[in-house]
């Protein structure tokens, strides 16, 4: 994702629980990344989206190491399925957290 492009939109705004990070969805037609920028530093940093993917609903784990996405993947029909995925808000890979064809969304964390 190129972010000098102002044609980009940030949505989907969701806070850490210090408030010292904010993790939002960058979109463009249907490109859809997952960022988290550091509040004190105004560092960006882009997540890893597979190229294939869209993420969106962004929401932090209890301790702000984690955030779970919803992210729509398309399948062997070329539909798509969405599943929730764990991504470590520092980056790295992410947890696939359900496995099916069905549209799961509005992911929150409980403590």
């Amino acid at each position: 994702t190129t972010r000098t492009d102002p044609d980009f939109e940030e949505t989907e705004l969701a806070w850490s629980p210090d408030s010292t990070q904010l993790a939002y969805i960058v979109a463009k037609d249907s490109d859809r990344r997952l960022f988290v920028t550091t509040i004190a530093t105004r560092t960006e940093l882009a997540l890893k989206t597979p190229d294939s993917a869209r993420d969106a609903e962004p929401s932090f784990s209890p301790d702000g190491t984690s955030i779970v996405v919803s992210r729509a993947t398309p399948d062997a029909t070329l539909d798509e399925t969405f599943d929730l995925y764990a991504v470590p808000a520092a980056g790295g890979p992410a947890l696939q957290l359900t496995v099916g064809g069905g549209a799961e969304g509005l992911p929150r964390w409980m403590p």
